[in-house]
């Protein structure tokens, strides 16, 4: 549980530091990699809340050795589910994405202009729609907290 919490809250400051790097930076969003990382920062913020809040939003009826300290209900283990579920997947796509915009640049040799008008809003759409989109489909199916 320790390791846990403390683990969430290192990886919520760094990517809280990754983030505020990026926007105090005078090219803050100018370029796609920024805009990539600034998006894996978010959703990874996301996940890392859902281990550091640990066993806290789990039903308090239900506690077992993990969750010793619970003081949550259902809908409260529900949305930490939702927060973790959509952070992971959201964080995983954006790497994907991000990997993806390394070989079109350094492999294919097309340029930054090309990617940011033709490809980078699919990317961002893609990481996106999914992580949430998937997150709503389990939620709405009662797949979290089962």
């Amino acid at each position: 549980l320790a390791l846990s919490i403390t683990s969430g809250v290192l990886s919520v400051l760094g990517s809280t530091t990754t983030i505020v790097v990026i926007l105090r930076s005078p090219k803050r969003f100018n370029s796609t990699y920024r805009r990539l990382v600034f998006g894996m920062s978010c959703m990874d913020i996301l996940f890392s809340l859902s281990y550091v809040a640990a066993g806290l939003p789990a039903p308090k009826d239900m506690a077992s050795w993990m969750s010793l300290n619970a003081i949550g209900n259902i809908a409260t283990c529900n949305m930490q589910g939702f927060i973790n579920h959509s952070g992971l997947i959201g964080s995983l796509l954006y790497a994907c994405m991000l990997s993806i915009y390394f070989v079109m640049v350094v492999v294919y040799s097309h340029r930054e202009n090309f990617v940011q008008k033709k490809i980078e809003p699919f990317f961002h759409a893609l990481s996106i729609l999914i992580s949430l989109g998937s997150g709503v489909f389990l939620m709405v199916t009662n797949n979290f907290n089962d």
